[in-house]
């Protein structure tokens, strides 16, 4: 019988082994934060003990071509991966220790091309062997556990003197400060699309005319990219700032205000979108049904149709949110803070990767745990309301046909 093969992990395990060995960029150093970049490969930086972690993804790549569909042997597979993930940043951190022995305290080193390919390989691989494996407490072990030694070398200072941790440090207070400010803003449009998109996508539901002039405006406003309707915001911002009303509610051309407005008309499409959409795909026959049990449109809605749509509902929270939370860190062009300002200074002038980072890995965190945590509320919804509504009202259309 021919061997099924994961092609697709296999691939992933030869990248895997080739940016260890074919790319030489395993760790960038600076004289300074501005200086150019040199980049090391893991054999100038580690010497012999890089054949090391060479050797151990051998083991993984072998581990990828024996396991084909095999349930232990996808478990062993994707955890393997996931420490080895968790030892390579481990690693890294001891190899930057020692790498700055004895140098300036502006000397900088950072992650050099090889390490994003690495993690980007092992969690491929983890994916691929999730797909093979039906309990998804084994599944949450293989996906978390290079992520809790990961998180391990930050808490427990093995990364401190990485280029990303000494300009956390220097700049902490800054950083609680523009954090706080870009997910207060993040969670402030969410709410807020929420309490006027679901009243209002149910009105587009019923009538026509109201879907036709909502959607129409929101469909323009989502065709203009981030950057440009945060811009478009400040010009009529600026005739409404001079109106005393306007003035003493703290409306404002720049800073909060243009951001929070593009903002929450990208969240609200996207919360009506999906109530309207879900709400067109129900069948008629429960609604008729619900009619001839007595309900009035109010029971209807609140008793048959939202819990059918709940979990469409916090997809579309949960893409909303997402989007928010990488849209936002625009708003620096306009004078609002968040993340996204220090994503601009490293941006400007010569590339301080080590500053972008700063601004851009907590976002990605952000957006990560998000998206796992909604995803997980939608899936117990679509199972404990969604399903059981389902057989509850298909028994008292049979009944009622009867």
């Amino acid at each position: 019988m021919k061997r099924k093969i994961d092609r697709a992990s296999v691939i992933m395990g030869i990248l895997l082994i080739f940016s260890l060995t074919g790319v030489k960029s395993f760790a960038i150093v600076m004289k300074n934060r501005i200086s150019p970049m040199k980049h090391k490969s893991l054999f100038q930086v580690e010497g012999v003990r890089a054949w090391i972690l060479i050797a151990l993804a051998v083991v993984l790549l072998l581990l990828i071509i024996i396991k084909e569909k095999n349930e232990i042997k996808n478990a062993v597979t994707g955890l393997f991966a996931s420490v080895y993930a968790g030892l390579m940043i481990v690693s890294f951190g001891v190899i930057v220790q020692k790498l700055t022995e004895g140098r300036s305290s502006g000397y900088r080193v950072t992650f050099g091309i090889s390490i994003y390919i690495v993690m980007l390989c092992c969690y491929a691989i983890i994916i691929k062997c999730n797909e093979n494996i039906k309990k998804s407490w084994v599944r949450y072990v293989n996906i978390f556990t290079g992520m809790f030694i990961i998180c391990g070398s930050f808490i427990f200072g093995v990364m401190d003197k990485t280029s990303l941790m000494i300009e956390f440090h220097t700049r902490q207070e800054q950083f609680y400060e523009l954090l706080r400010e870009h997910f207060g803003i993040s969670v402030l449009v969410l709410l807020v699309s929420v309490v006027i998109g679901i009243p209002l996508g149910y009105l587009c539901y019923r009538y026509k005319t109201v879907d036709t002039i909502v959607m129409g405006i929101l469909n323009v406003a989502r065709s203009i990219p981030s950057i440009a309707l945060i811009m478009v915001m400040v010009i009529p911002l600026s005739f409404l700032k001079n109106v005393a009303f306007f003035r003493q509610l703290g409306i404002g051309a720049f800073g909060f205000t243009p951001v929070f407005c593009a903002l929450f008309l990208y969240a609200l499409f996207q919360i009506i979108n999906s109530l309207n959409g879900a709400l067109k795909t129900i069948d008629p026959m429960y609604i008729k049904t619900a009619k001839a049990m007595g309900m009035t449109d109010r029971m209807i809605l609140f008793k048959v149709q939202l819990p059918m749509v709940l979990p469409v509902i916090i997809s579309g929270i949960r893409v909303a949110l997402i989007s928010t939370f990488t849209a936002a860190s625009l708003g620096t062009l306009v004078g609002f803070g968040g993340l996204g300002t220090f994503i601009a200074m490293g941006s400007n002038g010569a590339v301080a990767l080590d500053m972008i980072l700063l601004g851009a890995v907590p976002i990605m965190i952000m957006i990560f745990i998000t998206d796992f945590i909604l995803t997980k509320i939608g899936d117990v919804f679509e199972v404990r309301i969604s399903g059981k509504k389902k057989n509850r009202y298909e028994e008292s259309v049979e009944n009622w046909n009867d």
